[in-house]
């Protein structure tokens, strides 16, 4: 009856059936039988939290299947074999212990309901001295030779499904001792076989336990040998850590019209194993990062392309055993080139200061100069450069380093895009109109012009605009110039109706190149 996974009320309730079956060898009294009413109620309440845990582990198997079939498949299957050998058995031991009870004159319905409590004969020896070990099952066997065949033959099933499967040992050890059918040393050191040991003589509500402790030792079987199997899934499969997304180009350098093509994908590693990384040419890598990822890193000379290839060492899941990964890449070692780029958008903008790195691999900033085809580009220090732009369509850089020109790039030139009306703060969340109430409106100060998804800090001042509002069924208009709503212009909103509507309109704005641009209408609905 040992069980490697026993809970200590598991443990507690075996021993006790143990002890009260041999004190029924000395007496059969009241006490001792009720006593077996509170083990098999014990035995009932583990067999449904077994099942409620066995449940869980096939839900697991489910759900992993249908992510992996290929991976998960073969151990499920396995595992759903258990489930129905297990479960083919329980059944047969209910249809026993139905055939015991409604032979004794017992109500079975009841008995399921309330227990071993609505055994009224508990002490009856008769009845189970008589079907189990005088009247023959379906095989023409008594059914106690009959019930002993298929707990062997459920071993036998069980221990074939297992066979090869590393770690079951301890599973098939606990099952051979929880469901042993051996033959017993009697008191007199006599062998008596299993069938009469459990069966002769023993009172009704024994019986019923007895039954009751076999199901729940094949539910116990059951769950570690689906648990096993469980753990079987990712038994031999590589732990990670960390996952990342890689993308591996097939070329690191391309010319104009050529396909660049490359394999996109999450890449995993562990951070608690660091590999051996081992090049081709005998050497090994010996820098890592916090992630146990190898650094390779080498001074590029001689133009052309380099191979880079060797072999990754990792140890076995679960093993002493070594797996080793080949690897081969390449990179090329070019001439020097240039690098133009626009550090807020790929556009110049007239009269803005619009900042651009200038680089060239291989010289260092202080002997790089750029110049400009319209407009005028300074250096702010390094690599940072302003350029300001007086008209388009388009710009050319050059570049160029001890007298030599390196590169040019175009740049589109644009006008500033105009503002966007707004009501209230300098930052969202502003109005732009809808429903406001009007307490709102006439308290703001006065419309903004905001520069919406524009990297540029630039700002446009509001320089006129109009209030218009329908009172008394006319149309009433007030202009005035600044950005400050004026005293009549509240005095307007502060007659206007509830529903109706305030129009801010005309607004013009001006820009820090003195260009004056009319913005959108603001409309809005009083509450």
């Amino acid at each position: 009856m040992s069980h490697g996974n026993l809970s200590p009320r598991q443990k507690m309730i075996n021993m006790m059936y143990l002890i009260l079956t041999a004190l029924l060898a000395l007496n059969v009294s009241a006490e001792i039988l009720n006593a077996f009413v509170l083990v098999n109620d014990s035995l009932i309440k583990t067999e449904a939290n077994i099942g409620a845990k066995n449940s869980e582990i096939y839900a697991g198997f489910a759900s992993k299947n249908e992510a992996n079939p290929a991976k998960v498949g073969p151990w499920k299957a396995k595992a759903d074999e258990i489930g129905k050998i297990s479960s083919e058995l329980v059944e047969y031991i209910n249809n026993l212990e139905k055939t015991l009870l409604t032979q004794a004159g017992e109500n079975y319905d009841l008995f399921k309901k309330k227990g071993a409590i609505a055994i009224e004969k508990k002490s009856d020896q008769e009845t189970p001295t008589r079907v189990m070990l005088e009247e023959k099952g379906q095989n023409g066997k008594l059914r106690s030779l009959e019930l002993k065949a298929k707990i062997i033959e459920y071993q036998k099933t069980v221990k074939n499904i297992f066979k090869g499967i590393d770690g079951s040992e301890t599973l098939i050890k606990n099952m051979d001792s929880n469901l042993n059918t051996d033959d017993i040393k009697g008191s007199e050191g006599n062998i008596v076989p299993w069938h009469i040991a459990v069966f002769h003589q023993l009172p009704l509500v024994a019986s019923i336990t007895m039954l009751t402790k076999l199901k729940t030792d094949i539910l116990n079987t059951e769950s570690d040998a689906i648990a096993n199997l469980y753990s079987q899934v990712d038994a031999k499969s590589y732990k990670f850590t960390d996952l990342n997304a890689i993308v591996k180009a097939e070329k690191g350098y391309l010319l104009a019209g050529e396909r660049y093509t490359a394999q996109i994908f999450v890449g995993a590693s562990d951070s608690t194993q660091k590999p051996e990384i081992i090049l081709d040419n005998g050497k090994r890598v010996d820098s890592f990062d916090n992630m146990k990822r190898g650094i390779y890193s080498v001074q590029a000379s001689g133009y052309g392309e380099h191979v880079l290839k060797g072999n990754i060492v990792v140890n076995k899941p679960g093993s002493t055993e070594k797996d080793s990964f080949p690897f081969e890449t390449s990179y090329l070692v070019a001439a020097p080139s240039v690098s133009v780029s626009a550090d807020k958008m790929n556009v110049f903008y007239i009269g803005v200061d619009n900042p651009v790195t200038v680089t060239a691999a291989g010289t260092p900033a202080s002997a790089v100069s750029a110049s400009i085809s319209t407009g005028r580009i300074l250096k702010k220090s390094g690599s940072q450069y302003v350029v300001r732009v007086r008209k388009g369509p388009k710009a050319r850089v050059s570049v160029s380093a001890n007298g030599r020109t390196l590169g040019t790039k175009v740049f589109r030139v644009k006008r500033v895009p105009d503002p966007v009306a707004t009501l209230g703060p300098s930052s969202a969340p502003y109005y732009k109109g809808g429903p406001i109430p009007k307490s709102t409106l006439a308290a703001l100060s006065g419309p903004r012009a905001t520069m919406e998804n524009f990297d540029f800090d630039l700002k446009f001042k509001i320089t006129s605009f109009s209030v218009s509002c329908t009172i008394g069924g006319f149309d009433e208009i007030s202009a005035t110039r600044g950005s400050r709503i004026s005293a009549k212009q509240k005095a307007l909103i502060r007659k206007a109706k509830r529903n109706s509507r305030v129009i801010i309109e005309n607004i013009r704005a001006k820009g820090p190149d003195g260009s004056v641009r009319k913005l959108n209408d603001l409309v809005f609905k009083l509450k």
